[in-house]
């Protein structure tokens, strides 16, 4: 498989995941409703929801699949994860962009601070 496949993969399904996840969610009562009319779950109703979570997916995935093409995978992830959480907040109302934003600040100063103090490892075993 070729490298640019297995970095762009795992973003779509990621995506996918949480966006389906969610849309099963927000479609949970119009799904109740049509069981309790129709017996089942009309094909009409199942296509809304798949071609929804198809759209919102390719929508989220576009710019970290556009950064992993470049070999930018960690920034990729970062800016998934942040557009995940800001598709949570416009479909759902929950707020998690702040400490989305606050955990990728975090975790760029926690590496930030190890590879600096591994160089200083580094520069007194050399002295």
């Amino acid at each position: 498989m070729n490298i640019t496949k297995k970095t762009t993969l795992p973003f779509i399904g990621i995506s996918a995941a949480v966006v389906g996840a969610l849309q099963v969610l927000l479609y949970e009562p119009l799904i109740a409703i049509a069981q309790a009319q129709f017996g089942g779950v009309p094909l009409r109703l199942i296509m809304e929801i798949l071609l929804t979570t198809a759209a919102h997916t390719a929508i989220i995935s576009i710019a970290p699949l556009f950064l992993a093409a470049f070999n930018k995978v960690a920034i990729s992830y970062a800016v998934l994860i942040l557009f995940i959480s800001i598709y949570i907040q416009i479909a759902v109302g929950i707020n998690p962009v702040g400490p989305t934003v606050a955990a990728i600040v975090c975790s760029v100063l926690i590496f930030y601070a190890s590879t600096k103090v591994s160089e200083l490892i580094r520069h007194f075993r050399a002295k």
